[in-house]
């Protein structure tokens, strides 16, 4: 009798552990970007988590040094040490116009269950309905998808 009732015990936690992530994941990520003042225009939104997922990073970077000057896109780095260190390293990649470039604190983007290791492409379509995609394929397909879609 001990053994059921901790493992209904230990089920019911699981689900309640469960229900509380789904829930976070139901706020919109627009509406984290509006309450942290950041209101974007721009079609794609790509939220970078600089301490995340090294080879993913890598990508993104690879992605904004070809990229950079699209006004389509803005660029919102998160998990990040310093403005300063991310400014330095696009200066140094030749991305000297930094204006699509903005800075979002990494306790708001837990609060809405924001990915903190791979990139998350935020996309306003013209229906009304906002696409979320978080860029993890090992491919590299969702990347090729948003180059083609520029």
């Amino acid at each position: 009798m001990k053994r059921n009732y901790l493992a209904l015990t230990l089920i019911f936690l699981c689900l309640a552990s469960c229900d509380t992530a789904r829930s976070k994941l139901d706020k919109s990520p627009f509406e984290m970007l509006a309450m942290a003042g950041l209101n974007l225009e721009t079609k794609y939104i790509v939220i970078i988590p600089q301490n995340g997922c090294p080879s993913c990073i890598k990508k993104t970077y690879s992605f904004i040094m070809n990229h950079s000057e699209s006004r389509k896109i803005s660029y919102v780095f998160t998990h990040f040490a310093t403005k300063k260190e991310i400014r330095i390293y696009l200066n140094s990649m030749g991305v000297v116009n930094q204006d699509n470039f903005y800075f979002l604190d990494k306790s708001l983007g837990d609060e809405f269950g924001l990915s903190m290791m791979y990139p998350t492409l935020l996309e306003k379509t013209e229906s009304g309905k906002n696409k979320i995609t978080l860029m993890n394929s090992e491919d590299y397909s969702d990347w090729t998808l948003l180059e083609d879609n520029i």
